[in-house]
């Protein structure tokens, strides 16, 4: 008799053992501005912000927000979606950073390497009495330098405020950026290189270091550059506006590493303080293809190039005077 109640106490621990870890690592979680990171983040028991919910989270999971709370900066170390399309969650990032990106999994245990950002508010004001109103925070999106593997981010309908270095910045070994239907404004750099409200740089060379970037009806704005491709950064912005820029609208400027190319069509580069679109580079190549572009109002030049840097045009675009010409268009 004894022994069958050993047995059955055993049972009945290990089924709460197995319950709280399945509940530690649900699939689905919630968080609310009433919540609280004691919860088991479900959608009854919601927590109180990102970094409470992601530990309770499986990989690949997904965090929803119940309510348009303040959910705080988080950094994300698994494949994870963070969705708030329908009540828009927000993250102040004062002095910090609001979303670092760090996959620290294994390839075998997260193969889809992927992190998904929807309808979320980034701020990076100033608390009051500490520079309130004011550009402090670090950047709205770091994908670190740190990832040991390439990485997929997409970002979904996204704000994007008062940052210092960057909007985003993809500073990881390769992988994929998607910035769809976003808002990029007052990214005001304080230092060489700062302030793009896009801005990509991989840490290694070669076809498995490539950042593939697709940037879709977003707009980065009041900056002091827009879009910017450094080393091994290929890919397109469609249907996007960079206006209104201290310096520059869209850049491909590779120093350090590898090639970049930026493919643009049916945008605009409008009242920019230097340049509307910058093609150069150091010891590397840096190309812009135009289609359909939009470009007048900027102060100095409209289009302009500089050493180890070509822009190529189909000659279908509108371009304001003053300019340094691109060449006829040839493909590559």
């Amino acid at each position: 008799m004894l022994k069958i109640s050993i047995r059955v106490l055993a049972l009945v621990v290990c089924a709460f053992a197995f319950s709280a870890v399945a509940q530690a690592q649900a699939t689905a979680t919630w968080v609310s501005g009433v919540g609280d990171d004691v919860n088991p983040c479900s959608r009854t028991a919601p927590c109180k912000t990102f970094a409470g919910a992601i530990s309770k989270t499986a990989v690949n999971g997904e965090i929803n927000c119940l309510d348009p709370g303040g959910y705080g900066a988080v950094t994300i170390t698994k494949s994870i979606t963070i969705d708030c399309e329908d009540t828009q969650g927000r993250i102040l990032a004062s002095s910090t950073n609001g979303v670092v990106i760090n996959l620290t999994t294994t390839l075998a245990n997260d193969p889809v390497s992927t992190v998904r950002l929807r309808g979320i508010s980034i701020n990076g004001s100033g608390s009051c009495g500490v520079g309130c109103g004011t550009a402090t925070g670090l950047r709205g999106i770091l994908v670190s330098s740190a990832n040991t593997r390439a990485v997929k981010v997409f970002v979904d309908e996204v704000f994007i405020q008062n940052f210092i270095n960057e909007g985003i910045f993809f500073n990881g070994r390769g992988g994929d950026l998607v910035v769809r239907d976003s808002l990029i404004t007052n990214i005001i750099g304080t230092g060489a290189n700062t302030g793009a409200g896009i801005r990509t740089l991989s840490t290694l060379a070669g076809a498995t270091g490539i950042i593939h970037v697709s940037i879709q009806r977003t707009t980065v704005h009041n900056s002091t550059q827009g879009v910017r491709f450094e080393g091994n950064s290929f890919g397109v912005v469609v249907n996007s506006s960079a206006s209104n820029n201290t310096l520059n609208g869209f850049v491909v400027n590779p120093i350090t590493i590898g090639g970049a190319e930026m493919n643009i069509t049916d945008s605009i580069a409008n009242n920019n303080r230097q340049f509307g679109v910058f093609a150069g580079a150091t010891g590397q190549s840096g190309v812009i293809r135009i289609f359909n572009l939009t470009a007048f109002h900027n102060t100095t030049l409209q289009l302009e190039i500089a050493a180890g840097g070509s822009i190529l045009s189909n000659t279908r675009n509108h371009i304001g005077a003053p300019t340094d010409a691109p060449g006829a268009f040839v493909d590559q």
